[in-house]
């Protein structure tokens, strides 16, 4: 549904300021407040432009309804979120209280710091005031800090499940259909929701526009990894928009155009949407780093403690997950530096949807096996970590040259499809078999008995700005 108003508005270089509201419908905005947007958008003029316009136009019902049931005025909402960007994916700002946009006479303190924006919880009184005396369904509960680490026990008995941490003091909870005087009992400060302008990665655009090379889009579509608000996919309208690839864990893939990533934006299940990111081999100079060398020289960590001696890794098993090993095969083909060492060697497979989606070829393999076959990288990494020194009688080792070894492998060779083709991919190999959940490859890892996972790959590559990001396979590894 859509709404004519009368609107007069000033525009001033990239500042977005909605003077004043005349609403036919009458949606309790007053004449005379007002209500600014502020983003990182450029509106691009070069030199400051002022214009005063006054017409009709019709507006859509999230900036209608934005006030919701609180009355938004003269303070200013301000987001990092690409507004206009997310606009085109039918991605709007609720703007509403519950979400925590007005933060009049905010001290910082109680802010929530989300990925765009600032926001601020609103009291329990002032929630049952404007949205009624029941809570229920996904909510940012808020605590004083600091937290009691008992705290989360207490909600969880109370029947509330939460799960992701948000600072300051928050965690993002579903409660169970609750009075706002059992969350008061339970010291619960503030409450809100997130905002579908909050959960969108800023490359999902490029993306849709097969223009983010660190991902995948086919058909006008991207591949998108969802973190869920819990562990299972909410109800969705799935459809040619809108598909789901795979699901483990608070993680799912899913096909997406725009309308697709509208449906995930703003279902309250979905707690954050980004691409699925295609990783890359990297080199570095790890030991030096660690300096390694020091804790594996006797007179180093003898003038320590007289006690003790160079540390080996004897007795210690150590996963590596890279591109392959050598030849594959623990036989007498195996590298010298790791033969009598090596505890298991394990190919990870290209995902099904790869192939249910179109993006490879119908004759393509799934799994080319754990052989080394095109950059030597993943035996390099094997050798880095724990080589023994056999082969150059000793004049090159490992970091833990005692230590035992399993090996996942995750090379594969992608042989695409022609649509792939056409979107710029060209056959070769990549670090295509790393799942998209990567507690499955630390479950496989500690089920072989690795107590140690070492990767030395990374990305996003060419994205400068996703660089240093906390993404789901950064959540994946601190909840593995």
């Amino acid at each position: 549904m859509r709404h004519a108003i009368s609107l007069q508005f000033l525009l001033i270089q990239n500042r977005l300021s909605f003077q004043r509201f005349d609403l036919a419908a009458g949606y309790g905005v007053t004449r005379g407040k007002s209500m600014m947007l502020r983003s990182n958008n450029q509106l691009r003029p070069n030199k400051t432009l002022i214009i005063i316009l006054t017409f009709v136009l019709i507006l859509p019902t999230w900036l209608v309804a934005a006030t919701g049931q609180v009355e938004i005025s003269d303070n200013e909402i301000s987001t990092n979120a690409d507004l206009n960007t997310l606009a085109n994916m039918n991605v709007f700002p609720n703007l509403e209280a519950s979400s925590g946009w007005i933060l009049e006479n905010s001290d910082e303190t109680g802010n929530i710091d989300l990925r765009f924006r600032d926001a601020l919880p609103i009291s329990l009184d002032n929630w049952a005031t404007n949205y009624g005396n029941i809570v229920t369904g996904w909510n940012i509960l808020q605590h004083t800090m600091p937290v009691p680490t008992e705290w989360i026990g207490e909600l969880n008995n109370a029947g509330i499940e939460c799960n992701t941490y948000i600072p300051n003091g928050a965690f993002h909870c579903f409660v169970p259909s609750l009075s706002i005087q059992e969350l008061d009992s339970l010291d619960v400060q503030g409450i809100m929701k997130f905002d579908p302008t909050d959960k969108v990665h800023p490359m999902i655009d490029e993306l849709l526009n097969n223009e983010f090379e660190d991902g995948i889009s086919l058909n006008g579509q991207g591949i998108v990894i969802a973190v869920l608000s819990g562990f299972t996919v909410p109800e969705l309208e799935l459809d040619d928009s809108l598909s789901l690839l795979a699901h483990s864990n608070r993680w799912a893939t899913f096909a997406a155009d725009d309308v697709g990533i509208s449906r995930l934006a703003n279902s309250d299940g979905i707690h954050w949407i980004e691409p699925k990111f295609i990783y890359k081999i990297q080199n570095d100079l790890g030991g030096d780093i660690m300096e390694a060398d020091f804790v594996s020289d006797n007179a180093e960590m003898s003038a320590l403690n007289g006690a003790w001696t160079g540390l080996t890794g004897s007795g210690v098993q150590v996963t590596v997950s890279d591109t392959g090993l050598d030849y594959g095969v623990n036989d007498v083909t195996m590298h010298p530096d790791f033969q009598g060492r090596i505890t298991g060697i394990v190919s990870f497979p290209l995902p099904q949807w790869w192939m249910d989606i179109g993006h490879l070829d119908p004759s393509a393999s799934m799994d080319d096996g754990p052989a080394d076959l095109d950059s030597g990288h993943g035996t390099h990494v094997a050798g880095s970590v724990l080589g023994d020194g056999t082969q150059s009688a000793g004049a090159i080792m490992g970091t833990a040259p005692g230590a035992l070894l399993h090996f996942q492998a995750t090379e594969q060779y992608g042989d695409f499809s022609a649509a792939s083709e056409a979107n710029g991919w060209i056959d070769g190999y990549g670090l295509y078999g790393i799942p998209d959940d990567l507690t499955n490859k630390f479950a496989d890892a500690y089920t072989a008995g690795s107590r140690v996972h070492t990767n030395s790959w990374g990305g996003p590559g060419a994205c400068d700005s996703c660089w240093g990001e906390y993404t789901a396979n950064s959540q994946q590894a601190d909840q593995a």
